[in-house]
Formats: structure tokens, sequence, C-alpha cells
């Protein structure tokens, strides 16, 4: 008898970001007063400039390197959501990915042909990132709605459940004799020529993630925060 191939929801994939080891919230307020002003704007404005509408989906990216590397670029471009599916390392290389992940929401899913169908019947475009002639320019890609880019790794390319489940096939044009790209760069050429894209050019998060977003961002700015917290909220319940 077969097994049922379990489903993933837009909830297993887009959690919000983890709430607090303490339970509790609000240590924006209780925080800023430890941070400079001008660190405090900073993480207003990348908060602000953060997109929900692209989300980059990371393949079979076995080698450290490339996916601390893509990681990297996709905070850099104000992604927020990175989604893993098959297999990934279980570090990053530090010095690489310059602590990117901590800014990031990011998802393992091993089963592709789940996390392609929650992101279907959530409403996300899938677009593949292949190597294939019949592949469409990024340039004639018109997308109406938010879209889920899929990048795999740059030996074996992406998998079957992606190339054959894809909304629409990408190819990054490519001029010289060289015919293919470290995943990370063309990951990092498909982001930026996406967010120009009209339907992919709004920023900004739902209310409620940003805020978590938010307490979670300062909790990682200001040195000793959980200590910082737990005396300023002993002096309150006092």
């Amino acid at each position: 008898m077969a097994t049922a191939r379990r489903r993933a929801s837009l909830e297993d994939l887009l959690p919000l970001p983890a709430q607090p080891s303490d339970g509790q919230a609000g240590a924006w307020e209780l925080l800023i007063p430890f941070l400079s002003e001008p660190r405090v704007e900073r993480i207003r404005q990348v908060l602000a400039s953060r997109c929900g509408r692209l989300l980059l989906v990371l393949d079979n990216l076995y080698d450290p390197h490339n996916l601390s590397a893509t990681l990297r670029t996709a905070e850099a471009f104000g992604l927020q959501h990175v989604v893993l599916t098959g297999s990934a390392p279980d570090r990053l290389n530090p010095q690489v990915a310059l602590g990117a992940q901590r800014w990031l929401t990011v998802r393992r899913e091993p089963d592709a042909s789940a996390c392609c169908a929650a992101l279907k019947e959530a409403g996300y475009m899938v677009a593949a990132s292949v190597l294939t002639g019949d592949a469409m320019a990024p340039s004639a890609f018109e997308p109406s709605g938010p879209v889920a880019l899929v990048v795999g790794n740059e030996h074996e390319g992406l998998g079957r459940a992606w190339v054959e489940g894809a909304d629409v096939r990408l190819r990054v044009p490519m001029r010289g004799f060289a015919q293919s790209l470290n995943v990370s760069v063309a990951a990092g050429v498909l982001m930026a020529l996406l967010l120009d894209k009209p339907a992919l050019s709004i920023r900004g998060l739902p209310e409620a993630e940003a805020r978590v977003l938010a307490d979670a961002w300062i909790r990682k700015s200001v040195p000793h925060a959980e200590r910082i917290l737990a005396r300023l909220r002993g002096q309150s319940d006092r």
C-alpha cells in the first residue's frame, strides 16, 4: 500500500519568526535606549524595505560556501523568506555568510513536491531557473503576483519536481563561451532582475510579521539583550 505524500502548508513554509524564548514580545520599546539612533533607524529602514512578494527556494545546495553566499545575496537584496528543499548543509561558512542568516527567515522542507504545491496554493507563481534553451528570458517575464524563484545546484540543476512543477522556466542570458554560472551569482542576477518587476517591487511585510521581526532583530543587536530585558521586566513587576 502506497504511503500518502505529506502536504506542506504555507504556515509550514513561511512561519512567523520564532517567538522569544521567554514568551514575551515588546522588546523593541524596552531595548531602543540601548542602541544608537543610527542603528535604530537602520533597522527601521531595512524592515520597511523587505520584500515579501519574492521568495527564494534553494534546491539541493550541498556546498556550505554556495549556500552562504546565496543567503548573503538574498538578504542584501531585501528578501526575507528562503526555503531549503532536498539536501542542505547543516553549517554555513561564517566568512562568506557574514551573519546574513541571522536576519532571514529560513525554513527547511525536504519534500520538493510538497513545497511546490504549497506555494502554488498560496498564490505564488513558481519560477524555475534552468539552462534549457526553451526557457524564458527574465526580461520577458511579467508576473502578476508573488513569485517563488527556485534555484538548484550548479552541478545537477533543479530536481525533477521543480522542473516539471514550475509555472515558468527562466534562463539567465549569457553571451560568452561559459554557459553556466555559480549558483549564488545566478540567483543574484535573477533576484535583481525580478525585483524590478512591478508586481514584485512592492516593499514591506505584513504588520504582524514586521512587529515580530523588529523584536527579534533588536534582541540580536543589543549585547546581553535577554539579561537586560529580564532586569527591566523585573523592575516593572515590583
